[in-house]
């Protein structure tokens, strides 16, 4: 995973994100305890608590990226936690 693929004006996206994970918002919004509203709404997303958050999380990716399956299959929001495990 490249920050560029994921990065819009300067901010992670989460649509870019979601999109990359193939998964979907409301399994990232779960597993890092944010509302919908605050990967959906540009002004919540430009916050930087959930920025903050979507930073972790790419971080804890990067960290494990090369022990997960191949990208081409579709990372579920349990799979997700499981990164968030793994990188403790």
């Amino acid at each position: 995973m490249e920050l560029k693929q994921i990065v819009e004006e300067n901010l992670i996206s989460p649509t870019r994100l979601v999109a990359l994970l193939r998964t979907h918002k409301k399994e990232v919004a779960e597993t890092l305890g944010l509302s919908m509203d605050a990967i959906s709404r540009k002004q919540r997303i430009d916050s930087p608590s959930t920025q903050s958050r979507l930073r972790e999380l790419v971080e804890i990716l990067i960290k494990v990226e090369p022990s997960m399956d191949p990208p081409s299959q579709r990372m579920r929001g349990t799979e997700v936690n499981r990164c968030l495990v793994l990188a403790a």
